[in-house]
């Protein structure tokens, strides 16, 4: 059996400077990067990523973090910095935060609801 290729990508500021044309040349076809979290910090790689990854014709999603924090302001923190288009991956990364409160439930469902009501569509959990 071959061995398996992860072809899909998860990023973020904590990955520094990445080389996407290189990793789309060994193979990787996509993107998902952590775009925001809460309702005030945009991962500062997000945007370069995100052109290097468009330049080198790999296939994008983006991935909130969410806190303990309402999920309404959450939701629209990350639209406007995502800013989604119709082929662009929308995620939640519903986990528990080692830093702060963690999002419960409820918020949850405020964030993924308002999302779908946003842009005609679930995020992924």
């Amino acid at each position: 059996m071959p061995d398996p290729l992860n072809v899909i990508v998860d990023l973020s500021h904590h990955n520094g400077i990445v080389g996407l044309a290189q990793a789309q040349a060994a193979g990787i076809v996509g993107v998902i990067h952590k775009a925001t979290q809460g309702t005030g910090f945009t991962d500062p790689m997000y945007a370069t990523n995100r052109t290097q990854a468009q330049a080198a014709g790999l296939l994008w999603g983006a991935y909130h973090f969410g806190v303990g924090a309402d999920g309404v302001e959450q939701a629209d923190h990350f639209l406007r910095v995502v800013q989604p288009g119709p082929q662009d991956l929308v995620v939640l990364d519903l986990e528990a935060n080692g830093q702060g409160p963690s999002m419960t439930l409820e918020e949850a469902r405020a964030f993924v609801t308002h999302i779908n009501d946003s842009i005609g569509r679930f995020p992924g959990l």
